[in-house]
């Protein structure tokens, strides 16, 4: 009835409270066996009531005080104090649902009366939860929350790390973005909405952190997205040992209250288990955004004004940081993870591409980096050309027909544009430059190169066949999906053509003259969006749309570069 009756319940919030402490206080309440469930009608009468409020709850006030008693008593059992927190338990479970809703409508219609140090300490717990709702409405309000101050928040949970006041600290590292991912680690896929709302503050806190600290959010999803043996999910060391020799406890019979002291520290020590693949996939994608996340403020982009401005934390000065992790994603030895650390590296470089150093005047700030680029290309698409790929019967670790990951094809094309751009990585480095070009020239070379007569490369037909098999996914559509092998040719064809810009010598030295005819027709069917290359269904997709939207600037340079290319030839040979 409350519900229904909307703000004009307000009326009978007084006489309504009073039947709430009066159920409360009655012996039946104390003693039958449906006191949780009586509790927890209790709290929802006294939701419905904060609700007929609304932003009219004054944090001082006589109504919210008496709430606030009210809620306190439901969740703990009243005066005698029983039924702590234990979601296993199904009417506990119950009043603690109704305990975190009243958070819930404090942060929504009175957050005045709701600061985020209390709600985050509050909420925190109820994000391990066995009960879906206490999960569901954690995930919820914390998201709200962060959409209003995700600073805030981020402060208050960075203070409340390794802290057990009111026994809402946590002693698992990382803290509350390592939280929410180990809640979509456990939880994710059996809660569509849940998922959301904690990815959504996760988004929210990483980018708050980022502009506080790029190196400092990066650091913290790294320990997730890389998550070593022996670490927490914060990054920190845990000592086996000591939680192993707490541990030992758990096989001793009779020793009471000093067992579970144990068990609860062995619990402490060890902490979480080691997180999915697909939660580290989630955390290596936010770090990969960080340094767009920033892009706006002037002082994270440049090094001289980042001097002058108060404060030692902005991307320009901590980017060996970001180049050091993004470089660990690139190379690591999970394929997975691979494109996430391309990704961060390009987003990198397409920030800070235009940032001099002032210490070496007419040099990018990015050329220092170049042997991190340079590798984490190599890695990306080995050749097998060189060592990268030998056939060894005696190495069974080694692939015998190696295929190129297609994600790691279009984020590592996307980097090699970016680090030729204005020589903004190579800093006109000939040995820099041909390297980058080659690889974007092997790709290219495997796909058009089969029209043309043969290979036409001098390659043997050894190294011809694993090249071929190394590209699959981009000459062969049967190889894997439409759309994969569309982005890659569009991936191919961009990072072409930025090279037929900025290095056209070098690019074309790799190419035989029927190869880069072909080129150059694919390059006109790319900017016409023609469906041979382009299928009618691809160019609605948003992932496809966004390729080519990115792809159409460089293409239509490179087609007019290469047209006074060769109009100066033909001039010069008159």
């Amino acid at each position: 009835m409350a519900h229904e009756s909307g703000p004009g319940f307000r009326r009978h919030v007084n006489t309504a409270c009073s039947l709430a402490f009066a159920l409360m206080n009655s012996p039946e309440c104390a003693h039958a066996s449906s006191a949780s469930a009586t509790r927890a009608a209790c709290g929802r009468l006294v939701n419905a009531a904060v609700a007929a409020v609304g932003p009219d709850l004054d944090p001082g006030g006589k109504d919210f005080a008496r709430f606030a008693a009210l809620v306190s008593a439901i969740q703990t059992g009243g005066e005698s104090g029983a039924g702590s927190y234990s979601d296993t338990q199904d009417g506990d479970a119950g009043c603690q649902l109704e305990a975190a809703l009243f958070l819930q409508q404090l942060a929504l219609f009175a957050p005045q009366t709701a600061p985020p140090d209390r709600l985050v300490r509050r909420l925190r717990p109820y994000l391990s939860a066995k009960t879906p709702g206490l999960r569901r409405v954690a995930a919820a309000t914390l998201r709200h929350v962060c959409e209003r101050d995700a600073g805030a928040v981020l402060r208050c949970s960075a203070d409340a790390v390794g802290s057990d006041v009111g026994g809402y600290g946590t002693s698992h590292g990382g803290g509350l973005e390592a939280d929410l991912l180990a809640l979509l680690d456990g939880y994710g896929d059996a809660d569509a909405k849940t998922a959301s709302d904690a990815t959504r503050a996760l988004w929210l806190l990483t980018r708050a952190n980022a502009l506080d600290d790029p190196a400092k959010a990066a650091k913290r999803l790294a320990a997730v997205a890389l998550h070593a043996p022996g670490q927490d999910w914060g990054g920190n060391e845990v000592d086996v040992t000591a939680a192993e020799d707490a541990g030992s406890g758990e096989r001793d019979e009779g020793e009471g209250d000093e067992n579970a002291e144990r068990k609860q520290k062995f619990q402490e020590l060890s902490g979480r288990s080691a997180p999915k693949l697909s939660t580290r996939v989630v955390a290596a994608a936010m770090m990969s955004a960080i340094p767009k996340l920033v892009s706006n403020h002037p002082a994270h982009l440049d090094l001289a004004l980042a001097r002058s401005s108060p404060g030692n934390k902005w991307l320009v000065g901590v980017a060996h940081a970001i180049v050091d992790l993004g470089y660990k994603l690139a190379t690591c030895s999970v394929e997975s993870l691979r494109p996430r650390g391309l990704a961060m590296l390009t987003n990198l470089v397409c920030v800070l591409g235009e940032s001099k150093d002032p210490d070496v005047p007419g040099s990018s700030l990015l050329e220092q980096f170049q042997a991190q680029v340079l590798s984490a290309l190599r890695a990306a698409v080995p050749d097998p050309t060189t060592n990268s790929f030998q056939d060894s019967p005696d190495d069974p670790s080694t692939p015998p027909n190696p295929i190129a990951d297609p994600a790691c094809i279009v984020e590592g094309m996307a980097l090699a544009g970016e680090a030729l751009t204005n020589n903004r990585v190579t800093g006109g480095d000939v040995g820099a430059v041909r390297r980058i070009v080659d690889f974007i020239a092997r790709p290219a070379v495997a796909w058009l190169g089969r029209k043309e007569n043969g290979d036409g490369s001098g390659m043997s037909k050894q190294t011809e066949s694993t090249r071929s098999r190394l590209f699959s996914a981009l000459r062969d559509e049967s190889e894997c999906a439409e759309g994969i092998t569309c982005r890659v040719r569009i991936a191919t064809l961009r990072a072409c053509a930025v090279a037929a810009v900025h290095a056209p010598e070098a690019l074309f030295a790799k190419f035989p003259e029927g190869v880069s005819v072909s080129l150059g027709s694919k390059w006109l069917l790319l900017t016409t969006r023609s469906p041979s290359l382009v299928g009618a269904d691809l160019v609605t997709r948003s992932a496809v749309a966004k390729d080519l939207a990115r792809a159409a600037g460089p293409t239509l340079e490179a087609l007019a570069s290469t047209s006074l290319r060769k109009s100066s030839g033909t001039e010069d040979g008159g």
